[in-house]
């Protein structure tokens, strides 16, 4: 596979390694979905979101000219309804910190062969976690937002 271009090439790899990885990360009973999620059927519930992906040129703009896509996937934990006492805030930030430093060992960056899979961005890692809240169908739930970003070239037109 070639280095990534569009926003869906690195939500897709980030959701398929957390997939791999889902039970050491989330546990087994958790939900993994790509995409953001109105209804949770259980905690905790990890969802992929693609974020957007900017574009500057880094040469000439002929076609064939070299692309920098600045690519941003978030990553959404749901752990659990409040309740009172801070154990499950906790818990949702303990989780979250597995996550980022999984992530951070950088999955999805470039390798020399042999590697099972090859990887899609120069580099990349979680730049920002933010812990705090998220309302679904009138529930309050404890939640994490990751920021992933990474870093591609690409040619123009190609």
């Amino acid at each position: 596979m070639s280095q990534a271009k569009w926003p869906e090439e690195i939500a897709q790899r980030i959701f398929d390694i957390l997939e791999a990885n889902k039970t050491a990360l989330i546990g087994d009973a958790a939900s993994l979905f790509y995409g953001d999620q109105n209804r949770l059927p259980t905690t905790p519930t990890l969802c992929v979101e693609a974020g957007p992906t900017t574009r500057p040129l880094a040469g000439a703009a002929s076609p064939g000219g070299m692309i920098v896509n600045n690519h941003e996937c978030y990553i959404l934990l749901y752990h659990a309804v409040v309740q009172s006492g801070s154990v499950t805030k906790k818990q949702s930030e303990q989780i979250a910190s597995g996550i980022v430093n999984f992530l951070d060992q950088n999955h999805l960056r470039l390798q020399l062969p042999p590697t099972d899979i090859q990887g899609i961005v120069i580099h990349g890692y979680c730049v920002s976690i933010d812990p705090g809240y998220s309302i679904k169908e009138g529930t309050l739930y404890q939640a994490v937002r990751i920021v992933w970003q990474g870093t591609s070239k690409t040619r123009l037109g190609a």
